[in-house]
């Protein structure tokens, strides 16, 4: 940790992967790290550009970090996008400026990072449970690929004719199968039928109106009449 901010001006702006860990000096950045500095991390996979703009330097970046998890045998990855300024000062060339985007306490299936809590012993807990085997769903597309993911991960299931599309953080895909037998794998998992053709997540539900459910990613659901009342109960109980 010493030997990266060696080359960090004192007034350096820092924009960390947290929503936690902002500092507009060097002294401020090293309060708010203390407690990762004696965590074990390294950089794989590293592509960096740099362009230079009159006398400033722009570096980008995308990276692995591996980090080392408690017991010490095994590495969590995680990639990073980080951009450095370099511009002259009068102890020669310094990063003014450091954003790092890993913004992973934005994600509601998480908790917040905690103030003075190590940010990467979070990782190491949180990713550790999200991506266990036993807690992710096994889906076949209509291609024959298969998807691995957690129930947090997925929005909604639509009816498309006789298959059916799963919609997830990441995008979508198409599925031979029924929504009964969708709405059986998803038993117990937090997903309602809010229509025929609709099996909802309403962990990611942020408003009912007559008759359509709306997610947090923007998706519009369909409600069946004879279900709004239900499903309208079911949010403002879960509030």
């Amino acid at each position: 940790m010493d030997a990266a901010m060696a080359h960090m001006a004192d007034d350096i702006v820092w924009l960390g992967p947290f929503s936690l860990q902002t500092a507009s000096s060097l002294k401020d950045m090293k309060e708010i790290l203390r407690a990762e500095y004696d965590t074990r991390l390294a950089l794989a996979d590293e592509q960096w550009i740099a362009k230079r703009r009159g006398s400033v330097w722009i570096a980008s970046a995308i990276y692995t970090v591996l980090v080392k998890s408690h017991d010490g045998r095994r590495n969590l990855p995680f990639t990073q996008h980080a951009t450095y300024v370099w511009a002259p000062t009068p102890d020669g060339p310094r990063i003014v400026h450091l954003h790092v985007s890993n913004t992973t306490d934005a994600n509601e299936a998480f908790p917040q990072l905690a103030e003075n809590e190590n940010a990467l012993n979070y990782l190491l807990d949180h990713f550790e449970t999200l991506s266990a085997s036993e807690s992710k769903m096994e889906f076949r597309d209509v291609e024959g690929k298969m998807h691995f993911l957690h129930p947090d991960e997925i929005c909604c299931v639509m009816a498309e004719g006789p298959r059916c599309r799963v919609r997830h953080s990441q995008g979508s895909f198409l599925m031979r199968t029924s929504m009964g037998e969708l709405e059986q794998k998803f038993a117990d998992r937090g997903f309602l039928r809010t229509h025929r053709s609709c099996l909802a997540n309403m962990s990611r539900a942020r408003e009912v109106a007559r008759f359509q459910l709306v997610l947090d990613d923007g998706t519009a659901c369909p409600v069946a009449e004879k279900r709004y009342r239900d499903i309208k109960l079911f949010i403002e109980a879960s509030a």
